[in-house]
């Protein structure tokens, strides 16, 4: 066995005598002739320290093998407790296989060793520690540890990396690829460093740095801070054990974070009519932890719903880039409309009607461009005019004809659907006007009225003129007993009489009186007219109203039922209004509930467009002056209905007389031409034969007598022919008897021939005029004188005896040729020397009221007639001058008993017909009671004068059929209304930027022309119960360069 000594080695041989038994051996030695013991080992091929408790040294801490690489310095090092004596001593001893041998110099508790390289590996230290402790040595060995030379590592290796997210946890692991031999027993102390290359950029960053584990590993959890594709190293910079290494991951892919962005919202903007793009709000990623904003362009884009320029919420959508592709949000702003404020004022102007209008404006007082919306000014909650533009930054409004008074009026400003602007009530938007219009008259909707006693009440209203004075009135009765009226003019019949309602005005005290007949009974009808009795229609068309006059006008019953034969051609409604259905025929039937009267209308239904079948001028010759005023022709395209009216006009010699497009005839030079019209549907024509001449020319011819009685085979009579005007150029006249074996003419001498009645005409040869003469002539009456001769003379009087024979009986009826109208008197004796009675029945050759008529006081008469609003009369009246005349033409009176009359039923007379005498002296008229008996009318008088007829009943009527001006041009339409039923006026253009339409105080229409083209001016006529009764329309044709004029015929509506 080997057994250690101190820092010896001695070799023993110990044969074991006994198994079992145990030896204890020491080795001792002489040391400065002290003899030294080593400690005893129960280990023949070891040592063991001394005992603790032998006083001797101990170690306590023993020297570890070294690790380290080549150019390190490997670190032995030992501890020891020493025992009670003298100080320790050390020696270290190196091992190379060879034996332990002291190492010089190295006397400390520790040593270092330089490592040069890796030939050193395995190299073995120790170390001798020796005390003397009570006189005795002690010596102590320490293990040994061997230097290990670290082979280093051939690299480092990166585990692969998955997908992986900017801003999130990505984790690096770095393994030591080739471990050395002593690698478990040691610990690692060396760094990792990881670097992270942008493949895009080439930018390297540090990402971190990490110790190697036990496990020779290094992980790093690495938050990427950009998207993109990345190079990853890991290196260690080496350390005792271990040389420099590293390793890589090419392309590590990061992708980037898709999330919800968290948006603030940005403040509100006023609207300034310029575009706003806030994009100074924060954008947050909302998976974050920090509240550090994301950035601009960088990590995302704003894009707008709109342009940002009108006032309403944008949307901002937020979209993520570069690290946040893929993500998004979103926020919203608005862009807040301006409270727009309205700065009102109220112009009070004067108009033409006397009244006053208000000329409103309302300007925006802060707007920044033209506002969308619309105006409307108020009276208080009450709205005056609406949807009124706002026009250069102004609304205006005029509001015409404004009643008295104190106004409160306001703007208010109505935004539409996208408006930039609101509406804020300022003291601005709001003003007060006070408006004083003097009246200066009033006027009742009825002049008279009949009522029935102890019947029905009936209402007067009063309008105060001018528009919007003050319209409050007071109501009285002359005779309360008879007919009172209360507050409201509501006039209530008390007993059968007569009386005056009065209305007076509050401001002026104008009146008016409405005159008031309260009878007894009912009157009962005694038939029914309609104002139609033919209707040609289009199927699918337009309808046409009906009217029905029941007779008499004021029958108490009005009340009427319609029917129709064939309601799937021609249908009609509760008041009369045809509907055209299907193509054909049908009968149109009112029915009167008092008495059943009826009468019909023949309804013919067309189908499609219905052609023009032919055309008729209204006159077929004309005379003109050169030089001097025109004349209209007016065309007549039948059928009425025709789809296409249209005519043209042409002259065959323009140089005599030429026309225009409208029919008026221009006469040139003396000569004639012939005016055409031509239809445009099918081409058809009418001519008028047109003579223009020199001088002064033929207007009339007058004959005087207009009657004359002869006696047969007696003395001729001389007629005289007064030619109008009298220095007409041509006074050449023509004459002629219609039967010239009873009396005959030569330039005006008439000779009676035989009995009998003969017309002698004379005719101007300039333009034809004519008048006649009625002629009777009397069977001879022979009388013997002293000579024995008999006499014959014009008179039936005449005689030579001085006993006149007796008067012949006068006849019992009388015609006058010329109109057909006869006289019966039966009922009447003549005065006494009256021998032959004749009737003449003159039908007045009056023209509408222009004094142009032959008879002054028939002309004054059918003025009278027209305007007497108490008589309701329908269109234009017929005047007669009914004469009963004796044998020498002079008109008897004094005549006792009445003479009934016979008149022709004038035709085209509308409504219910009546006879009038006129009382000149009372200026009142003496209605007839007429009867209609087989096409006359029938009536008996005690005096002859002149007579009106005329058609009564309910009307609306127009004096203008059509009108031409120019743009700019004005014209007044009069409309009268006339009957007992409460009717009330509508009127509107068809197209009001050709011809507007206003009412005047004075009750007329005012026609404005405002731009070139052709309207008609519609009138309807409605009953209390907003039932269309009637309408009338004016043509009204606006061109430029004509001259004013129209066509005065009237027109009339019949309900």
């Amino acid at each position: 066995m080997k057994l250690e000594f101190g820092c010896q080695t001695f070799t023993l041989t110990v044969v074991r005598k006994k198994q079992g038994n145990t030896y204890k051996i020491r080795c001792c030695k002489p040391v400065d002739n002290v003899l030294q013991y080593s400690s005893y080992s129960d280990e023949l091929n070891g040592y063991t320290n001394p005992d603790a408790d032998s006083g001797s040294p101990v170690f306590t801490e023993q020297p570890e093998n070294a690790d380290v690489r080549s150019g390190a310095t490997a670190v032995f090092a030992v501890s020891v407790k020493p025992g009670d004596g003298q100080d320790v001593s050390y020696q270290w001893q190196s091992c190379s296989g060879s034996g332990w041998k002291d190492i010089s110099g190295a006397e400390d508790s520790s040593y270092s060793v330089p490592v040069a390289s890796d030939t050193q590996d395995g190299d073995s230290y120790r170390c001798c520690v020796t005390q003397m402790v009570n006189n005795q040595f002690f010596s102590i060995v320490s293990q040994s540890a061997s230097i290990r030379v670290g082979k280093g590592a051939t690299g480092l290796d990166l585990d692969p990396v998955g997908a992986a997210t900017v801003f999130d946890d990505v984790t690096l692991k770095a393994a030591v690829t080739e471990e050395f031999s002593g690698a478990d027993e040691i610990t690692p102390s060396g760094t990792v460093t990881f670097t992270a290359v942008n493949d895009l950029t080439g930018d390297s960053e540090t990402i971190g740095r990490k110790d190697l584990e036990a496990d020779w590993t290094a992980s790093l959890n690495w938050k990427p801070d950009s998207a993109g594709s990345y190079h990853i190293t890991a290196s260690y910079g080496g350390d005792s054990h271990l040389e420099e290494c590293s390793g890589s991951l090419e392309s590590v892919a990061v992708g980037p974070k898709v999330t919800d962005f968290t948006v603030q919202q940005p403040q509100n903007y006023q609207y300034t009519g310029k575009e706003v793009k806030p994009d100074d709000f924060g954008v947050y990623d909302d998976a974050a932890s920090t509240t550090k904003p994301l950035k601009k362009d960088t990590d995302y884009i704003l894009s707008y719903s709109d342009d940002c320029t009108d006032a309403g919420t944008v949307k901002i959508t937020v979209t993520g880039v570069g690290n946040y592709e893929g993500s998004s949000g979103s926020t919203e702003f608005a862009i807040v409309p301006i409270e727009l404020r309205l700065d009102l004022s109220a112009d009070i102007r004067g108009n033409s009607d006397g009244g006053k209008n208000l000329l409103l404006k309302a300007k925006a007082a802060n707007a920044v461009d033209a506002p969308k919306g619309t105006v409307a000014f108020q009276r208080g909650d009450t709205v005056i005019a609406e949807n009124i533009p706002l026009k250069d930054g102004t609304a205006s409004y005029q509001w015409d004809d404004v009643p008295n008074g104190s106004y409160d009026l306001s703007a208010v400003y109505l935004p539409s659907d996208q408006d930039n602007y609101s509406f804020e009530e300022t003291d601005g938007s709001k003003t007060t006007a006070t408006v004083e219009i003097p009246a200066d008259g009033v006027k009742l909707n009825r002049s008279a009225l009949t009522l029935k006693a102890g019947g029905a009440a009936a209402a007067l209203t009063a309008e105060v003129s001018p528009p919007g004075s003050d319209q409050t009135v007071s109501w009285s009765s002359n005779d309360p007993g008879i007919a009172d009226v209360d507050d409201d003019g509501v006039v209530t019949p008390v007993a059968v009489g007569k009386a005056k309602i009065t209305v007076t005005t509050e401001d002026g005290g104008f009146t008016d009186i409405c005159s008031v007949t309260v009878q007894e009974e009912d009157v009962a009808a005694t038939g029914v007219r309609l104002n139609r009795s033919s209707l040609t229609l289009k199927a699918g068309g337009a309808p046409a109203a009906l009217t029905a006059a029941i007779s008499p006008s004021d029958a108490t019953d009005q009340n009427v039922s319609w029917s129709s034969d064939a309601p799937d051609i021609a249908d009609v409604d509760d008041n009369g209004l045809v509907t055209p259905v299907a193509a054909g025929k049908a009968e149109i039937t009112v029915t009167t509930e008092d008495g059943g009267f009826t009468d019909a209308c023949s309804v013919t239904v067309q189908d499609g467009d219905i052609p023009v079948t032919g055309v008729k001028l209204d006159r077929s010759v004309m005379t003109l002056k050169a030089g001097g005023d025109t004349e209209t022709l007016t065309a007549t395209v039948s059928p009425f209905n025709a789809a296409n009216p249209d005519v043209n006009w042409s002259s065959d010699d323009p140089g005599v007389a030429d026309v225009d497009d409208d029919g008026v005839v221009t006469p040139v030079a003396a000569g004639k031409a012939k005016i055409t019209v031509t239809t445009d549907d099918g081409s058809l024509t009418d001519t008028c034969d047109v003579t223009v001449r020199d001088g002064t020319w033929v207007t009339g011819v007058k004959l005087s007598p207009s009657l004359l009685t002869l006696t047969a085979g007696g003395a001729a009579a001389r007629l005289t022919a007064a030619v109008s005007p009298s220095d007409a150029a041509n006074q050449n006249v023509i004459w002629s008897s219609d039967h010239p074996n009873i009396a005959s003419v030569k330039d005006g001498t008439v000779t009676p021939k035989s009995a009998g009645s003969a017309v002698i005409t004379v005719t101007t040869e300039d333009g034809g005029y004519a008048d006649t003469c009625q002629v009777t002539v009397e069977k001879s009456l022979d009388h013997s004188d002293d000579s024995g001769h008999s006499s014959s003379g014009s008179h039936s009087s005449s005689t030579s005896s001085s006993n006149p024979a007796p008067a012949p009986a006068a006849p019992s009826d009388l015609t006058d040729a010329g109109t057909n109208a006869a006289a019966d008197l039966t009922g009447a004796t003549m005065p006494a020397g009256v021998s032959r009675v004749t009737f003449s029945a003159e039908r007045e050759p009056v023209d509408g009221g222009t004094g142009q008529g032959s008879d002054s006081q028939g002309e004054n008469l059918f003025k009278i007639v027209e305007s007497d609003s108490n008589l309701d009369v329908i269109g234009d009246p017929v005047i007669y001058n009914l004469k009963l005349l004796d044998q020498n033409g002079v008109p008897i009176s004094g005549f006792s008993g009445k003479v009934t009359v016979r008149i022709p039923l004038p035709e085209g007379l509308r409504g219910t017909p009546h006879v009038y005498r006129y009382e000149e002296s009372t200026g009142t008229f003496t209605d007839m009671n007429t009867a209609v008996e087989n096409g006359f009318l029938v009536f008996e008088t005690d005096h002859f004068s002149s007579y009106a007829i005329a058609g009564v009943g309910d009307s609306v009527t127009l004096d203008t059929t059509s009108y031409q001006m120019a743009v700019g041009g004005r014209y007044q339409i009069g409309v009268r209304l006339t009957g007992s039923k409460a009717a009330s006026v509508k009127f509107h253009s068809t197209d009001d930027r050709i011809a507007s339409v206003s009412k005047l105080a004075n009750g007329n229409y005012q026609v404005d022309g405002k731009g070139n083209g052709a309207a008609y001016i519609m009138f309807d006529v409605y009953d209390g119960k907003n039932n269309l009764l009637t309408h009338a329309s004016v043509r009204i044709d606006v061109k430029p360069g004509v001259r004013p004029g129209g066509n005065p015929a009237r027109q009339y509506g019949v309900y």
